[in-house]
């Protein structure tokens, strides 16, 4: 929520077709070449997995569903910083793609634990390829619509700007109601989440009072940060407690960091060159170089 909610509408807008192809298609393009790699070490056995197990391509497909997700928070920072002066263009995709990419990975991931007991299910089946698009678009269309009437509410309530707590409060729970609604539909609740905030910056920012408008950016994106700080000390703690409890495998450690490198490589570039076809502002060479090793992963993927 909080990503879309300060999220630089304009430069998302003016780049969008060129976001929502690195989010997308590159968040199944990485899938499969991380899926079909991991599948091809088990058989060499050189990554520990049993490559005689009938659910080893569906659980390929999850964790190179999960592991798709990036979050450059550093790059993101370091380019947002006076002294860099970073293309204001390369900050977008950037930016953009690493806030719709997280969702776009975990809709993906909730669309192949649907079809786990399928036999020998595919990433790119008519079946899954169908089921995700479907759920994608209905949670936009949720989130749009659930953004637009909160911001109608507000805009309707003009003594609620004399109660500031009151704002903020019913922000919340607005996008928990969505959330919720989103999640007992079937949707992708992340999805409608993040929609729901990019409408409110965009239509119900102004309909708040001067002191909400500070007190919302400063709040939500404090929980944010204390979010992602417990996120990332628990995975610590998890990873720390288990050793020497769970096996962990080096080999696939090791050939997952290049899996995921290749991945990134596989569709940042080849979609760079379709999309400088109809561009008018192309994207340079530098430019992809420098968005292939913003790659990160983040706590998505744990």
């Amino acid at each position: 929520f909080e990503a879309g909610l300060s999220l630089e509408t304009q430069l998302f807008v003016d780049n969008v077709g060129a976001i929502c192809s690195f989010a997308v298609i590159g968040t199944l393009v990485s899938a499969w070449v991380t899926s079909s790699g991991l599948r091809m070490l088990a058989a060499s056995g050189a990554i520990g997995l049993d490559s005689s197990s009938p659910r080893l391509a569906i659980q390929c497909h999850l964790f190179g569903a999960l592991i798709a997700a990036t979050d450059p928070v550093a790059t993101i920072a370091l380019f947002g910083s006076r002294r860099i002066r970073a293309d204001p263009l390369l900050h977008s995709l950037i930016n953009g793609e690493s806030v719709l990419n997280d969702a776009v990975a975990i809709a993906l991931f909730s669309t192949l634990a649907d079809h786990m007991d399928e036999e020998n299910p595919s990433l790119f089946s008519p079946a899954v390829l169908t089921h995700f698009f479907v759920i994608s678009a209905f949670s936009v269309l949720l989130g749009l619509a659930a953004g637009a009437l909160c911001s109608w509410c507000f805009n309707s309530s003009k003594h609620l700007m004399h109660f500031p707590h009151y704002e903020i409060a019913a922000m919340f729970l607005s996008a928990y109601l969505t959330f919720a609604v989103s999640q007992l539909m079937g949707l992708s609740g992340i999805v409608a989440l993040f929609f729901f905030g990019v409408v409110l910056r965009q239509y119900n920012y102004y309909n708040l009072s001067d002191r909400s408008q500070v007190a919302t950016e400063v709040s939500f994106g404090t929980l944010a940060k204390l979010a992602e700080s417990c996120v990332f000390i628990y995975l610590g703690a998890v990873a720390a407690l288990s050793v020497g409890r769970l096996h962990w495998h080096f080999g696939l450690v090791c050939y997952t960091c290049i899996l995921i490198v290749i991945a990134r490589a596989a569709h940042i570039f080849p979609l760079t060159a379709m999309l400088n076809v109809w561009r008018d502002k192309k994207i340079g060479q530098n430019l992809s170089i420098t968005m292939w090793i913003s790659g990160f992963r983040g706590g998505i993927a744990f």
